[in-house]
């Protein structure tokens, strides 16, 4: 944690909400706000806890012995909808259940995996019928 121990009148510093500033003097350890700033502002100079807070229940400092880099996280990857054409075999089983046989991206493809399949338990409803499918994937 920063903080502001060994401060010294002259020390130059960095506030997240007033900008570049001084510090023209330094009260008793002991005070609750014995950092006093200078701004360069028309307001009244700031004070500051030892541990460069403006206010003691601050969750984050806002004074630092120089201007703080932030840098900032990516963006986080949303889920996009998309939308792409398939084709696929469409199945009777022998309960009479419909079932989509592995989506291909050609005609031809579907066709040629129909001809291969080893199962007899399953009677060829539609060869190679267009689908489409709607699927949610990061972007």
């Amino acid at each position: 944690m920063n903080t502001f121990e060994k401060a010294q009148v002259g020390d130059k510093v960095y506030s997240l909400k007033y900008g570049e500033g001084k510090i023209i003097r330094v009260k008793p350890r002991e005070e609750n706000y014995p950092i006093i700033i200078n701004f360069n502002r028309e307001a009244s100079d700031f004070a500051y806890a030892i541990n460069g807070k403006y206010v003691k229940n601050d969750l984050t400092p806002d004074l630092y012995w120089s201007k703080p880099e932030i840098i900032e996280p990516e963006a986080p990857k949303r889920l996009v909808e998309k939308i792409v054409n398939r084709y696929c075999n469409v199945y009777k089983n022998n309960s009479g259940n419909h079932y989509l046989g592995q989506m291909h991206e050609t005609k031809q493809e579907a066709i040629i995996a129909h001809s291969r399949m080893y199962t007899t338990s399953s009677e060829l409803v539609f060869e190679a019928a267009e689908v489409t499918v709607k699927y949610k994937a990061k972007e």
